[in-house]
Protein backbone atom coordinates (compact mmCIF):
# COMPACT_ATOMS: atom_id res chain seq x y z
CA UNK A 1 0.00 0.00 0.00
CA UNK A 2 1.48 3.09 -1.25
CA UNK A 3 1.92 5.90 1.86
CA UNK A 4 0.66 9.17 1.69
CA UNK A 5 3.39 11.97 0.98
CA UNK A 6 3.39 13.67 4.48
CA UNK A 7 4.32 10.27 6.02
CA UNK A 8 6.66 9.47 3.18
CA UNK A 9 8.46 12.61 3.47
CA UNK A 10 9.04 13.30 7.15
CA UNK A 11 9.47 9.64 8.00
CA UNK A 12 11.13 7.95 4.70
CA UNK A 13 12.38 11.26 2.91
CA UNK A 14 14.17 12.95 6.56
CA UNK A 15 14.89 10.01 7.73
CA UNK A 16 15.73 8.21 4.94
CA UNK A 17 14.22 5.21 5.82
CA UNK A 18 9.93 3.29 5.50
CA UNK A 19 9.22 3.88 8.40
CA UNK A 20 6.16 3.88 7.97
CA UNK A 21 6.00 0.52 6.34
CA UNK A 22 9.15 -0.76 7.35
CA UNK A 23 10.41 -0.98 4.15
CA UNK A 24 13.35 -0.04 1.95
CA UNK A 25 13.36 3.53 0.23
CA UNK A 26 11.89 2.91 -3.55
CA UNK A 27 14.28 2.71 -6.14
CA UNK A 28 15.23 6.29 -7.68
CA UNK A 29 12.45 7.79 -10.29
CA UNK A 30 13.23 8.72 -13.99
CA UNK A 31 13.02 12.35 -14.22
CA UNK A 32 10.85 14.41 -17.40
CA UNK A 33 13.85 14.57 -20.03
CA UNK A 34 12.84 18.48 -19.94
CA UNK A 35 13.58 18.51 -16.09
CA UNK A 36 17.79 19.94 -15.38
CA UNK A 37 19.33 17.06 -13.43
CA UNK A 38 19.55 17.33 -10.03
CA UNK A 39 23.36 17.17 -9.64
CA UNK A 40 24.11 19.37 -11.98
CA UNK A 41 25.98 22.43 -10.23
CA UNK A 42 25.07 24.41 -13.02
CA UNK A 43 21.57 24.35 -13.26
CA UNK A 44 21.09 25.38 -9.33
CA UNK A 45 23.36 28.90 -9.49
CA UNK A 46 22.84 31.43 -8.09
CA UNK A 47 22.64 29.53 -4.58
CA UNK A 48 21.93 30.70 -1.45
CA UNK A 49 25.01 30.42 0.92
CA UNK A 50 25.02 27.33 3.11
CA UNK A 51 24.99 29.41 6.14
CA UNK A 52 21.74 30.97 5.34
CA UNK A 53 18.65 29.96 7.88
CA UNK A 54 15.67 28.49 6.83
CA UNK A 55 13.88 28.02 9.88
CA UNK A 56 13.95 28.06 13.54
CA UNK A 57 12.27 26.38 16.25
CA UNK A 58 13.73 27.09 20.13
CA UNK A 59 17.14 26.17 19.61
CA UNK A 60 16.99 24.22 16.51
CA UNK A 61 17.97 25.90 13.96
CA UNK A 62 18.10 24.65 9.90
CA UNK A 63 19.88 26.45 7.20
CA UNK A 64 20.63 25.74 3.48
CA UNK A 65 23.66 23.27 4.79
CA UNK A 66 21.05 21.02 6.29
CA UNK A 67 18.62 20.85 3.85
CA UNK A 68 20.90 20.37 1.23
CA UNK A 69 21.99 16.87 2.76
CA UNK A 70 19.32 15.83 3.47
CA UNK A 71 17.68 16.19 0.25
CA UNK A 72 21.43 14.77 -1.53
CA UNK A 73 20.49 11.58 0.47
CA UNK A 74 16.69 10.97 -0.94
CA UNK A 75 15.66 9.26 -4.61
CA UNK A 76 15.73 11.50 -6.99
CA UNK A 77 12.26 10.87 -7.45
CA UNK A 78 11.66 12.57 -3.90
CA UNK A 79 13.91 15.57 -4.35
CA UNK A 80 11.60 16.37 -7.68
CA UNK A 81 8.43 16.22 -5.43
CA UNK A 82 10.21 19.06 -2.87
CA UNK A 83 10.93 20.97 -5.49
CA UNK A 84 7.64 21.23 -7.10
CA UNK A 85 5.88 23.80 -5.33
CA UNK A 86 6.94 26.37 -2.18
CA UNK A 87 4.28 24.29 -0.03
CA UNK A 88 6.43 21.36 -0.47
CA UNK A 89 9.20 22.64 0.38
CA UNK A 90 7.67 24.36 3.46
CA UNK A 91 7.25 20.82 4.51
CA UNK A 92 10.37 19.34 4.08
CA UNK A 93 12.45 22.57 6.24
CA UNK A 94 9.36 21.49 9.06
CA UNK A 95 10.28 18.01 8.65
CA UNK A 96 13.94 18.91 9.61
CA UNK A 97 12.97 20.60 12.66
CA UNK A 98 11.09 17.14 13.43
CA UNK A 99 14.40 15.10 12.72
CA UNK A 100 16.48 17.04 15.01
CA UNK A 101 14.09 17.10 17.59
CA UNK A 102 13.59 13.50 17.58
CA UNK A 103 17.17 12.96 17.74
CA UNK A 104 17.19 15.02 20.76
CA UNK A 105 14.50 12.96 22.40
CA UNK A 106 16.39 10.04 21.24
CA UNK A 107 19.77 10.77 23.21
CA UNK A 108 17.19 11.87 26.47
CA UNK A 109 16.01 8.23 26.23
CA UNK A 110 19.23 6.85 26.63
CA UNK A 111 18.64 5.64 22.66
CA UNK A 112 22.42 6.72 21.73
CA UNK A 113 24.27 3.43 22.93
CA UNK A 114 26.18 2.26 20.08
CA UNK A 115 25.76 4.25 17.50
CA UNK A 116 27.56 3.46 14.13
CA UNK A 117 30.43 5.10 13.07
CA UNK A 118 29.54 8.32 11.09
CA UNK A 119 29.23 11.95 10.81
CA UNK A 120 27.39 13.84 13.24
CA UNK A 121 24.15 14.30 10.69
CA UNK A 122 24.10 10.09 9.93
CA UNK A 123 24.35 10.03 13.86
CA UNK A 124 21.41 12.30 14.06
CA UNK A 125 19.10 10.41 11.67
CA UNK A 126 19.91 7.16 12.99
CA UNK A 127 18.89 8.47 16.81
CA UNK A 128 15.96 9.80 15.07
CA UNK A 129 15.01 6.77 13.50
CA UNK A 130 15.39 4.79 16.86
CA UNK A 131 13.34 7.15 18.27
CA UNK A 132 10.38 7.07 15.82
CA UNK A 133 10.66 3.16 15.82
CA UNK A 134 9.55 3.06 19.58
CA UNK A 135 7.11 5.36 19.34
CA UNK A 136 5.36 3.53 16.03
CA UNK A 137 5.91 0.41 17.84
CA UNK A 138 2.96 1.22 20.69
CA UNK A 139 0.97 2.58 17.72
CA UNK A 140 -2.76 0.04 18.40
CA UNK A 141 -2.78 -2.16 15.79
CA UNK A 142 -6.04 -2.90 14.47
CA UNK A 143 -8.31 -6.05 15.66
CA UNK A 144 -9.60 -8.43 13.48
CA UNK A 145 -13.03 -6.97 14.51
CA UNK A 146 -11.64 -3.46 13.15
CA UNK A 147 -10.91 -4.94 9.74
CA UNK A 148 -14.25 -6.67 9.54
CA UNK A 149 -16.18 -3.54 10.72
CA UNK A 150 -13.87 -1.85 7.66
CA UNK A 151 -15.01 -4.26 5.09
CA UNK A 152 -19.18 -4.05 6.45
CA UNK A 153 -19.02 -0.34 5.98
CA UNK A 154 -16.94 0.16 3.11
CA UNK A 155 -18.25 -2.75 0.68
CA UNK A 156 -18.68 -0.60 -2.14
CA UNK A 157 -14.64 0.19 -2.42
CA UNK A 158 -14.48 -4.10 -2.66
CA UNK A 159 -16.96 -4.06 -5.81
CA UNK A 160 -15.48 -5.23 -8.89
CA UNK A 161 -17.94 -3.96 -11.91
CA UNK A 162 -19.31 -5.80 -14.70
CA UNK A 163 -16.35 -6.84 -17.25
CA UNK A 164 -15.57 -9.19 -20.52
CA UNK A 165 -12.69 -10.58 -22.34
CA UNK A 166 -12.56 -9.74 -25.34
CA UNK A 167 -10.38 -10.17 -28.79
CA UNK A 168 -9.68 -7.31 -31.18
CA UNK A 169 -8.76 -6.21 -34.33
CA UNK A 170 -6.98 -3.28 -35.27
CA UNK A 171 -6.89 -3.16 -39.57
CA UNK A 172 -5.35 0.01 -41.34
CA UNK A 173 -8.34 0.93 -43.26
CA UNK A 174 -12.39 0.31 -42.44
CA UNK A 175 -12.61 -2.40 -45.47
CA UNK A 176 -9.86 -4.49 -43.60
CA UNK A 177 -11.43 -4.04 -40.59
CA UNK A 178 -15.29 -5.14 -41.87
CA UNK A 179 -13.56 -8.70 -43.33
CA UNK A 180 -12.00 -9.16 -40.01
CA UNK A 181 -15.42 -8.56 -38.16
CA UNK A 182 -17.25 -11.05 -40.77
CA UNK A 183 -14.27 -13.19 -39.74
CA UNK A 184 -15.11 -13.22 -35.91
CA UNK A 185 -18.51 -13.29 -36.66
CA UNK A 186 -18.70 -16.80 -38.05
CA UNK A 187 -16.32 -18.15 -35.40
CA UNK A 188 -13.23 -17.71 -36.94
CA UNK A 189 -9.89 -17.83 -34.82
CA UNK A 190 -9.14 -14.29 -33.91
CA UNK A 191 -5.81 -14.98 -35.93
CA UNK A 192 -7.30 -15.22 -39.16
CA UNK A 193 -9.30 -12.44 -38.44
CA UNK A 194 -5.86 -10.53 -38.39
CA UNK A 195 -4.86 -12.11 -42.06
CA UNK A 196 -8.27 -11.14 -43.76
CA UNK A 197 -7.75 -7.41 -42.10
CA UNK A 198 -4.93 -7.08 -44.32
CA UNK A 199 -1.21 -6.01 -44.21
CA UNK A 200 0.16 -4.70 -41.16
CA UNK A 201 -3.26 -5.70 -38.98
CA UNK A 202 -2.74 -6.67 -34.95
CA UNK A 203 -4.73 -8.61 -33.01
CA UNK A 204 -5.07 -9.47 -29.50
CA UNK A 205 -7.39 -10.05 -25.98
CA UNK A 206 -8.13 -7.24 -23.70
CA UNK A 207 -10.53 -7.03 -20.13
CA UNK A 208 -13.24 -4.39 -20.70
CA UNK A 209 -14.87 -2.88 -17.79
CA UNK A 210 -17.94 -1.46 -17.41
CA UNK A 211 -16.85 1.81 -15.92
CA UNK A 212 -17.84 5.60 -16.83
CA UNK A 213 -15.56 7.15 -19.28
CA UNK A 214 -15.22 3.99 -21.59
CA UNK A 215 -14.61 4.80 -25.20
CA UNK A 216 -18.25 4.16 -27.70
CA UNK A 217 -16.22 1.27 -28.74
CA UNK A 218 -15.33 -0.59 -25.42
CA UNK A 219 -18.93 0.22 -23.74
CA UNK A 220 -20.58 -0.99 -26.57
CA UNK A 221 -18.60 -4.59 -26.29
CA UNK A 222 -18.85 -4.63 -22.62
CA UNK A 223 -23.05 -5.33 -23.66
CA UNK A 224 -22.28 -8.45 -25.15
CA UNK A 225 -22.85 -11.71 -24.58
CA UNK A 226 -20.00 -14.51 -25.33
CA UNK A 227 -19.52 -14.70 -28.80
CA UNK A 228 -21.39 -11.20 -29.74
CA UNK A 229 -19.53 -9.07 -31.94
CA UNK A 230 -19.56 -5.22 -31.92
CA UNK A 231 -19.42 -2.45 -35.15
CA UNK A 232 -16.50 -1.38 -36.24
CA UNK A 233 -15.05 1.59 -34.79
CA UNK A 234 -12.88 4.06 -35.46
CA UNK A 235 -9.07 4.19 -33.01
CA UNK A 236 -5.84 5.30 -33.23
CA UNK A 237 -3.82 3.87 -35.62
CA UNK A 238 -6.75 2.70 -37.67
CA UNK A 239 -10.37 0.68 -37.40
CA UNK A 240 -10.95 -1.76 -34.52
CA UNK A 241 -13.76 -4.86 -33.95
CA UNK A 242 -13.86 -6.91 -30.79
CA UNK A 243 -15.50 -10.04 -30.26
CA UNK A 244 -16.51 -11.15 -26.56
CA UNK A 245 -15.03 -14.22 -25.22
CA UNK A 246 -15.99 -14.37 -21.36
CA UNK A 247 -18.38 -12.41 -19.57
CA UNK A 248 -18.07 -12.16 -15.78
CA UNK A 249 -20.37 -10.02 -14.09
CA UNK A 250 -20.49 -7.43 -11.29
CA UNK A 251 -19.24 -8.35 -8.09
CA UNK A 252 -18.26 -7.93 -4.12
CA UNK A 253 -14.80 -9.63 -3.37
CA UNK A 254 -15.80 -11.97 -0.24
CA UNK A 255 -14.13 -10.66 2.74
CA UNK A 256 -11.35 -13.53 2.78
CA UNK A 257 -9.94 -11.50 -0.24
CA UNK A 258 -9.67 -8.35 1.10
CA UNK A 259 -8.90 -9.03 4.30
CA UNK A 260 -4.95 -8.50 4.26
CA UNK A 261 -5.07 -5.37 2.49
CA UNK A 262 -7.69 -3.64 4.83
CA UNK A 263 -5.77 -4.65 7.69
CA UNK A 264 -2.45 -3.25 6.05
CA UNK A 265 -4.33 0.02 5.41
CA UNK A 266 -5.69 0.24 9.09
CA UNK A 267 -2.18 -0.44 10.38
CA UNK A 268 -0.69 2.09 8.17
CA UNK A 269 -2.97 5.05 8.99
CA UNK A 270 -2.59 3.64 13.03
CA UNK A 271 1.58 4.51 12.66
CA UNK A 272 0.18 8.01 10.68
CA UNK A 273 -1.44 9.38 13.88
CA UNK A 274 1.28 7.89 16.45
CA UNK A 275 3.48 9.79 13.95
CA UNK A 276 1.63 13.08 13.93
CA UNK A 277 1.09 13.07 17.71
CA UNK A 278 4.74 11.87 18.13
CA UNK A 279 5.76 15.27 16.34
CA UNK A 280 2.91 17.65 18.17
CA UNK A 281 4.10 16.48 21.11
CA UNK A 282 8.07 16.91 20.61
CA UNK A 283 7.18 20.19 19.23
CA UNK A 284 5.11 21.44 22.67
CA UNK A 285 4.33 24.85 22.17
CA UNK A 286 7.89 25.79 20.37
CA UNK A 287 6.40 27.20 16.76
CA UNK A 288 8.18 26.43 13.54
CA UNK A 289 9.25 29.78 12.40
CA UNK A 290 10.18 29.78 8.51
CA UNK A 291 12.19 32.68 7.57
CA UNK A 292 10.14 34.55 4.32
CA UNK A 293 12.62 35.49 2.27
CA UNK A 294 15.15 32.70 2.84
CA UNK A 295 12.41 30.39 2.06
CA UNK A 296 10.98 31.96 -1.41
CA UNK A 297 14.76 32.01 -2.45
CA UNK A 298 15.18 28.86 -1.44
CA UNK A 299 11.75 26.98 -3.24
CA UNK A 300 13.00 28.90 -6.27
CA UNK A 301 16.65 27.22 -6.47
CA UNK A 302 14.85 23.96 -5.87
CA UNK A 303 12.53 24.74 -8.62
CA UNK A 304 15.46 25.88 -11.45
CA UNK A 305 16.70 22.06 -10.69
CA UNK A 306 19.43 23.29 -7.83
Amino acid sequence: MKRGWKCGWWLAGVLLLGACGRQAPAPVNALPASHPPLDDGAAATPALPPETVLARAGDVVITVADADAARALMPAGDRLEIAASAAAVDDFVRSLVDQRLMAAAARRAGMAQDLPAGSADEQRRELARRWLDAELDHAPMPSAADVEAYYTSHRGEFTEPARVRASRVVAHDEAGARRARSELARGAPVEEARRQAGPGAQAGELWLQDVPGAIPLEADAVKLMPGGVGEVGAVAGGFAVLRVEEQRPARVRPFDEVREGIRIRLADEARQLAADAARKRLRGDVAVVLEPAAMTSYAAQLGRGG
